[in-house]
């Protein structure tokens, strides 16, 4: 186990290689602390993996058909700039409560108004199902079912 400040990092072998286990929110928010040479993998790529397509897509932000781990925090960064909790990720609900997005910040407060317009114009339903970014974090990335990096992300 490594600490930084108060957080230790749990590892665990898998394929004959140490690798963090991210289970918390708190790891998921501290994920910029990781020395990258932790990681599983330096990329990944964008396409031809047994993972949502449409999520890869988001995550490979500069369009270079590799997934870097700039920028997997970067879509970490996102989400804690709009989401008040990040541990409800953790639970892969099939949607976010309105209650979820955070109105302390102006990107939050952003998202939260468009959030209701959607609502408003559909007639109901939930605001954030059709939220890409949500749903990128929503789906696999970056916790799997044993909350650690996904498979592709080890090669």
């Amino acid at each position: 186990m490594q600490q930084n400040d108060t957080l230790t990092w749990a590892f665990h072998r898998l394929g004959g290689m140490d690798q963090v286990t991210l289970e918390t929110a708190e790891e998921l928010s501290r994920l910029r602390e990781l020395d990258p040479k932790l990681w599983a993998a330096l990329s990944c790529p964008a396409s031809g993996l047994e993972f949502d397509s449409r999520t890869l897509d988001l995550l490979d932000s500069d369009n270079d058909g590799r997934i870097r781990i700039p920028e997997v925090l970067d879509a970490m960064d996102w989400v804690r700039e709009r989401l008040t909790d990040l541990s409800e990720l953790a639970l892969r609900p099939e949607a976010l409560p309105l209650s979820s997005i955070r109105t302390d910040t102006e990107k939050g407060r952003n998202r939260r108004q468009r959030a209701e317009e959607s609502r408003q114009g559909r007639g109901g339903g939930h605001p954030l199902r059709g939220c890409r970014p949500c749903r990128r974090l929503r789906q696999r990335a970056p916790l799997q079912r044993r909350r650690h990096l996904p498979p592709a992300w080890r090669a």
